[in-house]
């Protein structure tokens, strides 16, 4: 083999042992971009935030009309005569526990009876979304920020002719004067009720269970 043989043969050799480790480096730096990009923490799921909660828990109660009503007569009775007349009607019905969200009001009694309704503030004034119509019905009002308080009326109607005799009983937070009771007799005049307005108050806690 001449000289220039050789050393065409000893470039051919460096060139390739070049090119070679030129390849060698590029394949690490391609595997190492790999594993830094595949070892990125994917970006954590946004969360769902929660709707704001406030819970009031009842503290008392008033009684702000209580009588017996019989055409022109009116015979007013003490809170003493309560469970004599609704038996625990009232008991039964007086929330404990109230949760306001941004639009949605839950009234929890006891017994686990639960009522949710739409729930708006017009002023002071407590309104619920009512239906059969759907309707916006007053149902309470708030003193300040931490307290307010759920209207309710409860009503005993009774009316009798020559066949028989009716006794219908209930209530309704939008009921605030026995001028607008239900009857269940053509002759209104010929019934009686007894009726009772209450107040029951609510004060803001921090529990939001």
């Amino acid at each position: 083999m001449t000289f220039f043989q050789k050393l065409f043969r000893a470039h051919s050799y460096s060139g390739i042992s070049e090119i070679l480790f030129a390849v060698f480096v590029t394949a690490v730096f391609v595997s190492f971009s790999s594993c830094r990009k595949e070892s990125l923490p994917s970006p954590p799921e946004p969360k769902v935030k929660s709707p704001e909660l406030f819970t009031y828990v009842y503290v008392d109660s008033q009684v702000l009309d209580f009588r017996r009503i019989q055409g022109q007569k009116t015979e007013k009775f003490s809170k003493e005569n309560i469970t004599d007349l609704f038996g625990r009607r009232v008991e039964w019905a007086t929330p404990q526990k109230i949760q306001l969200t941004k639009d949605s009001i839950v009234i929890q009694k006891k017994n686990d009876i639960e009522e949710k309704f739409k729930y708006k503030w017009d002023g002071n004034d407590l309104l619920l979304l009512r239906s059969d119509p759907e309707q916006w019905l007053y149902a309470g009002e708030k003193f300040d920020e931490e307290r307010f308080f759920i209207n309710t009326g409860f009503f005993i109607e009774r009316s009798a002719d020559s066949q028989r005799f009716l006794s219908n009983i209930g209530q309704d937070y939008s009921l605030v004067s026995y001028e607008g009771l239900p009857s269940t007799s053509d002759d209104k005049a010929a019934s009686s009720y007894v009726w009772l307005q209450m107040h029951f108050i609510f004060k803001k806690t921090t529990d939001n269970q």
